[in-house]
């Protein structure tokens, strides 16, 4: 895909989120991301947290390193130059939330994944385990809607139903009570990824490319990307261009196990070397 324009709108973005942990939103990320890459989509990964291992499956995905957001121990600032400094890069970024959309550390939601989607503006795209429930998933996708002005939830997945009927009542239900569109239904799968007892096996450490590579025809049979692209916003005949940035971003890590230590734009390479003196690896985006 070609561009050779440029519009005043920036490129499109959407955050995949769920109502807890282990719901289905690396699923539906990973397939996202794969199947816009099939699409010729130059497509930007953002994990939120400090979550190195989903991240490095976001990377695989995407082809380019995923960025992390993290309000924690990023701040508010820190968040937007983070995602703002990246975000003409490609033709569209995909964050991927943590936990369930608005856990944080407090009954405000401190540090959510829905501050983070409040604060960049970015559309939600809500996957829900659909696990021996139908009007009560309304229910949940209809309290988000007012649990929080400011998070706009743009589109539902569906996830674990069991068959025609339950997508039927489900989505019926949805439709409804809250007006948010079902953009996909994912069935009951025989589908794993790799896990011990921190939670992913890294990408580094497994079959990543089947793996993604399956990841991305589910998505493209089950949800479809130009359904999550309208809702992001992404006009194929508005092309951008992709601006270019003199300053220089070093990640350093350890050999053997995941360990990044990152210093600021002006900082040299050489310098940051002394912080880490076994054998590293450099990158420099």
């Amino acid at each position: 895909m070609s561009h050779p324009t440029q519009t005043n709108s920036p490129p499109p973005a959407v955050l995949i989120s769920a109502l807890r942990g282990s719901a289905g939103k690396t699923l539906v990320s990973l397939g996202l991301v794969v199947a816009l890459r099939r699409k010729g989509i130059k497509v930007l990964p953002f994990k939120k947290g400090p979550d190195y291992i989903d991240a490095s499956w976001l990377s695989q995905a995407a082809g380019v390193p995923c960025r992390h957001l993290d309000g924690y121990l990023m701040g508010d600032d820190g968040v937007v130059k983070a995602f703002t400094s990246q975000l003409y890069r490609g033709d569209c970024s995909v964050i991927e939330g943590n936990r369930g959309l608005f856990d944080g550390v407090d009954i405000k939601g401190t540090f959510s994944t829905a501050r983070i989607a409040s604060l960049l503006n970015v559309p939600v795209i809500l996957v829900i385990d659909c696990t021996k429930a139908t009007n009560t998933v309304a229910a949940l996708v209809l309290g988000c809607l007012h649990f929080d002005k400011g998070v706009h939830i743009a589109g539902v997945v569906l996830n674990r139903v069991a068959g025609r009927r339950h997508e039927s009542v489900i989505t019926e239900s949805i439709r409804h009570h809250t007006g948010v569109p079902v953009v996909g239904v994912l069935p009951k799968l025989d589908i794993k990824m790799p896990e011990r007892h921190l939670g992913l096996v890294t990408a580094a450490e497994s079959d990543c490319e089947q793996i993604l590579e399956a990841h991305g025809d589910l998505f493209e049979k089950y949800i479809g990307v130009d359904r999550v692209l309208d809702l992001a916003g992404f006009n194929p005949q508005a092309p951008l261009i992709h601006k270019t940035h003199k300053a220089e971003c070093i990640a350093i890590k350890h050999e053997g196990f995941h360990v990044w230590r990152y210093a600021p734009d002006t900082t040299r390479a050489d310098t940051m070397q002394k912080l880490m003196p076994k054998r590293v690896e450099k990158t420099f985006q």
